[in-house]
């Protein structure tokens, strides 16, 4: 199922996945100013196509090509005609056919190809320009988008939590920190996480640590 709720103007849809009848995972969606940040993976395809029938999505923005961002990707691009967006370096691997190990078909379902357009630097959305920044380690097309005037930081997996359990092979700690601390110059205030959701109101100490106010 989908909660669909509103958190600064933005609507957040959060699925909730389960395996062996225990919680698992979320995974978020974010649709602001007509701009859908992420698609979910396949397996959810069915929750969301109610919400895709009804609410109005100019293009879509992808934080990176992994399958749980892309995997309703095509629907939307061959039943809705809708752009979809994603950093260059990821164009090839969301062309390609389901090539992610089988427990990640498993998980979050068999993601079909789909033909997304290069993202630049700055992208427009109905009244907004969002900055993209390429933030990779997480993946190499990790990009954030964020909007100065109102402090919104959207993030994709760059950060999900404080202390990471698991990683992948192909990701790079020392890549995800650089990344991250270039997102920490920027004046953001609210960050919109694709797996912890909406995190309210960053502020800094007197020791320059980061805290939620």
């Amino acid at each position: 199922m989908i909660e669909v709720y509103e958190r600064e103007g933005v609507t957040c849809l959060e699925s909730t996945l389960s395996r062996n009848g225990r919680r698992a995972s979320s995974v978020f969606l974010f649709l602001v100013d007509g701009m859908l940040i992420d698609t979910g993976p396949q397996s959810i395809e069915s929750d969301l196509l109610p919400f895709y029938r009804t609410h109005k999505i100019d293009m879509v923005v992808l934080t990176h090509s992994h399958e749980d961002h892309t995997g309703t990707a095509q629907w939307l691009q061959k039943e809705q005609e809708i752009p979809i967006y994603i950093h260059p370096l990821g164009i090839s691997e969301c062309q390609e056919p389901c090539n992610y190990p089988r427990y990640r078909q498993e998980s979050w379902g068999v993601r079909k190809q789909f033909n997304p357009l290069s993202l630049s630097d700055r992208i427009q959305s109905r009244r907004d320009v969002w900055e993209v920044i390429h933030t990779p380690g997480h993946s190499d097309d990790h990009v954030a988008l964020y909007h100065e005037a109102t402090g919104r930081l959207f993030s994709g997996d760059l950060f999900v939590t404080p202390k990471p359990k698991v990683m992948m092979k192909s990701e790079s700690v020392s890549t995800i920190k650089r990344s991250i601390r270039s997102l920490l110059q920027l004046n953001f205030t609210s960050m919109f996480c694709s797996h912890s959701g909406y995190i309210k109101k960053w502020s800094y100490n007197a020791a320059g640590k980061i805290r939620l106010s």
